[in-house]
Parts: structure tokens; sequence; C-alpha cells
């Protein structure tokens, strides 16, 4: 995996930059890395839906589908940011 930048350290700052070559030679630099999205499976959607909406899943495929795509939606969106 490509770093996405790096940090530059020194004891009185830190200063972000995108390519390597632009670390000063005498500071710390460290690079930055994205992580992967993380993910709930649907047992786990299923489980907070019911603890916060007091409702179940009622095993209708077609509601089943529409609620799980609604909340892997959410969880994309908010990802992005």
């Amino acid at each position: 995996m490509k770093p996405v930048a790096y940090m530059m350290e020194s004891p009185s700052a830190r200063w972000f930059v995108i390519e390597p070559d632009e670390c000063l030679p005498n500071e710390t630099c460290t690079p930055l890395y994205t992580h992967p999205m993380r993910e709930l499976t649907d047992e786990e959607i299923k489980q907070i839906f019911q603890e916060q909406t007091g409702f179940f899943f009622d095993d209708n495929p077609a509601d089943d589908l529409a609620l799980m795509d609604f909340a892997r939606a959410i969880l994309k969106k908010a990802s992005e940011k």
C-alpha cells in the first residue's frame, strides 16, 4: 500500500507533505496510510436496528434487502467524510 502523505516532525512542529522528497533531511518523516472501510455484518445491522427502533426484521426478503441497502449506503457515505 502506498502512503497518501508524510508527516514531518521536529521538537516544535509538525508538517504534512505529499511526496517523500519534500521531507527535510534532518526531520523525522513518517508515512501516513489510509485504512480500509470498517464493515458491519448483516446480523450486526439487524441487532442495531432492533435496539434502536424496537422493531424486528420480519424475514420478508424485500424489506430486509431494502433496509440492508439503506444501512450500507449510510455507512458508505459516512466513510467518505
